[in-house]
C-alpha cells in the first residue's frame, strides 16, 4: 500500500475496484445466460426437426402408397377366394398355425 494514502483513499480504491469486478461479473453473466438460452432453443428446434420431418414424410409421402399397397392386397385377397379349394387351404393353413 502507498504510504500517501490515508485509509478512506485506500477503502474507495477497493470499493471501485470491486465495483468493476462486478460490473464485468454481470456482463459474463449475462452473456452466459444469452448462450444458454440460445442452445436450449437450438436444441428444442433440432429434436422438433428430428422428430416432425420423418413423421411429416411419412404422412404425406410413404402413406399413401401403404394404403394403395394395402388396397392391393385386398384386393388379391378377394380375387384368390373365387379360386376353387382356396378357402380349404387357407383354413388348413391356419387351423396348423393354431396348433403351435
Amino acid at each position: 500500500m502507498d504510504p500517501r494514502k490515508d485509509e478512506h483513499q485506500i477503502i474507495y480504491d477497493l470499493l471501485e475496484q470491486n465495483r468493476a469486478l462486478l460490473e464485468e461479473n454481470n456482463r459474463l453473466l449475462k452473456k452466459s445466460l444469452r448462450r444458454s438460452t440460445l442452445s436450449f432453443i437450438l436444441r428444442l428446434l433440432l429434436l422438433l426437426l428430428f422428430l416432425g420431418v420423418p413423421f411429416a414424410l411419412y404422412v404425406y409421402f410413404i402413406e399413401p402408397y401403404f394404403h394403395s399397397v394395402g388396397e392391393s392386397f385386398s384386393s388379391l385377397d378377394q380375387s384368390l377366394s373365387v379360386i376353387p379349394g382356396w378357402s380349404q387351404f387357407v383354413d388348413a393353413i391356419t387351423l396348423g398355425r393354431a396348433g403351435e
